[in-house]
């Protein structure tokens, strides 16, 4: 029997465990798992939701990597640039800017409020609540700051 691909060739797979949905994708030589959030910032529970979210995610990763790839070829033509720097310009370029998260407890601290304000401020929609799991929410520490 042949084996037949669903799939184009790239585009990583879709993963569940303990019924959360993960993009898995090869890219630059990595495998990076992500993963995959609804429009409400909330872990997808379906697979249709799954594909749907991953559709949005795989272009801006395929995106990424062809960019550093040009900024790595203007890196190359530039000789004013020594290997130190453009080693430094590419490790910036790869790093994944991962949104640094904080506990509901360490936001109050931070704005110095009490957790029924906290509460206030999140249904005001001047704070997003992020729902780790039924119990634990964490903040965007640069929205708090």
């Amino acid at each position: 029997m042949k084996n037949v691909r669903n799939r184009e060739k790239g585009t990583g797979t879709i993963e569940k465990k303990r019924n959360r949905f993960y993009l898995k994708m090869r890219i630059g030589g990595k495998t990076r798992t992500t993963l995959l959030l609804g429009q409400d910032d909330k872990p997808v529970t379906t697979r249709k939701d799954a594909e749907k979210a991953a559709a949005l995610l795989r272009p801006v990763y395929m995106a990424k990597e062809e960019t550093i790839i040009l900024i790595q070829h203007v890196l190359d033509g530039d000789s004013s640039i020594t290997a130190q720097e453009k080693e430094q310009i590419l490790k910036a370029c790869r790093n994944r800017a991962r949104r640094m998260v904080i506990s509901a407890k360490e936001a109050m601290r931070i704005l110095g409020i009490s957790r029924p304000t906290l509460r206030a401020y999140v249904h005001q929609g001047l704070l997003t609540q992020i729902n780790v799991s039924a119990r634990k929410v964490r903040f965007a520490q640069d929205e708090v700051e």
